[in-house]
């Protein structure tokens, strides 16, 4: 009985991760660079943070590349923060994939005032179960 209970074990622990059915709350904390903070003020430009969040498809499913599961959006005026996740996937897109949802994370200029992105900003991504309390991204102007 103890070797199958540490079968059982073992195998609990190589097992794939479990998908995960829900974001849980965290926060996007935006910095500016003084040009970029300055540029934005004047411009009356804002700042979009988007939030995707995908896995892999299982066989069968049709998707090109990472089958979608949500997105989410804010609006800054400037640097600050922005409160996301605590979504839910919806159960019907959750049976179309396998492995752990992912998040993807961008920020870039609304374009409400200029036609072009003017954000040059890091990137996050990872798992949903590694998302942080608080995601900082550092922006900066392009070029600059």
């Amino acid at each position: 009985m103890k070797s199958f209970a540490a079968a059982c074990a073992l195998a609990t622990l190589f097992a794939a991760p479990a998908l995960a059915d829900t974001v849980p709350p965290y926060e996007v904390k935006i910095t500016l660079s003084d040009a970029a903070a300055a540029k934005l003020k004047t411009s009356g430009e804002t700042i979009t943070v988007s939030a995707d969040y995908s896995a892999e498809p299982k066989e069968g499913v049709e998707s090109e590349g990472p089958y979608p599961l949500g997105e989410q959006t804010a609006e800054l005026t400037g640097a600050g923060a922005a409160q996301l996740g605590n979504l839910a996937f919806k159960p019907e897109d959750l049976a179309k994939v396998t492995g752990e949802a992912e998040l993807n994370l961008n920020v870039y200029t609304s374009r409400k005032k200029f036609e072009d992105n003017l954000l040059d900003c890091s990137f996050f991504g990872d798992v949903v179960s590694k998302i942080p309390p608080t995601v900082e991204i550092a922006c900066k102007l392009i070029g600059e």
